[in-house]
């Protein structure tokens, strides 16, 4: 709320939004927009070395249909950088520029992503966050209601900052939308129901991305009924591990300079990853839902269906094309079947249909009549010759 003291003058009332044309023309039909968020340790508009390079051979591995966004300050919800504008914006430059207290930009961040977790203030924030990423889509020739897909990249704390502003996104957009999380510190209490996919990257060595699912009761597996965990029984959330890759910075998922025994570093397999699922063909998932197999001391127990259907009158083997009557199969005699029905002025009256069977075989004479248009009917047979 006090970010009103220092930002603009526009109404944040409300998501209605009013802007002027965009200055890009998009050069496709249909467009994919992908919009990322970079982790705690960003403080201006100027990425890390590590972070510049990864978005510049993002940009370039990607379609021409792909329009990737990232001026984006994830940890203000006025997009205003820590280094402009600020009333401690001279002490953040200062602090920026020595190495030794970088720190503090990681906790004052820190403190943003845990805004954006707690369930009393992180509504305002969450949909502070919103807000922007939506004007940055307008400004980039993004129209509101086309259908146009979205996919959200937030790295460290940038997927919880994402994953807080889906709500909004999904109410004002009204396009599918999915998460690509890179070692993302990710809480349970989000709308992640409402997405599309989200794509939870993981290295094997990060401890913070691991020790994070035991802070929220939301991700642990005995609250079935939170929104993360509906979201695992749905399919909609894929575990990807990113190999012996730690959280960040050395050894991270954005090191060029650490490599796999294949040969490949840190940030060409990161990249690999991220580009299949942003090119993949509709229809088919490259990275499926990860779904823990069943108990191997679990008794697995056979419905009722699936013994009808294991029966051998059902199945298609039983019944050939080309079918012949054996000597055994043979008419037992010359039968006709008629239903009678009421009259129309009868039908209104009797709840009842007359049903005759006649069989002629030698001296026998079957007829049933009068069966009750009941929850039961009643079958009555009447032998001519030895009745029993």
């Amino acid at each position: 709320w006090w970010a009103g003291w220092y930002g603009g003058k526009g109404d944040a009332r409300t998501l209605v939004y009013q802007h002027n044309p965009p200055t890009q023309t998009q050069t496709t039909a249909t467009p994919h927009f992908i919009v990322y968020l970079d982790g705690i340790g960003k403080s201006s508009f100027q990425y890390s070395v590590q972070g510049a390079r990864f978005l510049e051979k993002l940009a370039a591995s990607l379609p021409s249909d792909r329009i990737l966004i990232d001026s984006i300050m994830p940890y203000s919800v006025v997009n205003l950088p820590l280094t402009l504008n600020r009333p401690l914006a001279r002490l953040w430059q200062w602090i920026e520029q020595t190495d030794n207290f970088e720190f503090l930009i990681l906790l004052r961040n820190m403190f943003q992503v845990a805004v954006s977790v707690d369930s009393r203030y992180g509504p305002i924030y969450n949909r502070g966050a919103a807000q922007v990423i939506i004007k940055s889509l307008l400004d980039r020739g993004y129209r509101v209601g086309s259908g146009t897909p979205v996919t959200l990249i937030g790295y460290s704390g940038g997927g919880q900052v994402a994953l807080g502003a889906i709500p909004y996104l999904k109410k004002v957009l009204a396009a599918p939308l999915e998460v690509i999380s890179l070692a993302g510190v990710l809480s349970g209490n989000t709308e992640v129901v409402q997405l599309e996919h989200l794509y939870h990257l993981v290295g094997e060595k990060d401890r913070v991305a691991r020790f994070i699912p035991y802070l929220f009761p939301q991700r642990w597996a005995i609250t079935t009924w939170s929104n993360w965990n509906l979201a695992k029984s749905r399919g909609e959330i894929s575990f990807i591990s990113l190999g012996a890759v730690r959280h960040d910075a050395s050894n991270g998922p954005l090191d060029d300079k650490a490599y796999f025994p294949d040969g490949n570093s840190h940030l060409d397999r990161t990249l690999a990853i991220i580009k299949e699922i942003l090119t993949r063909v509709d229809g088919r998932e490259p990275f499926p839902e990860s779904i823990p197999p069943p108990s191997t001391h679990q008794t697995r127990i056979i419905g009722n269906y699936e013994r009808y259907t294991q029966a051998k009158f059902n199945q298609i083997d039983n019944y050939p094309v080309k079918q012949s009557i054996t000597p055994d199969y043979q008419p037992v005699g010359n039968w006709i079947g008629r239903l009678i029905l009421p009259t129309i002025e009868e039908r209104t009256k009797l709840k009842v249909f007359t049903l005759r069977f006649i069989m002629h075989q030698n001296t026998f004479n079957w007829q049933a009549r009068n069966f009750k248009l009941e929850r039961s009917i009643e079958f009555t047979s009447i032998r001519q010759s030895n009745q029993k």
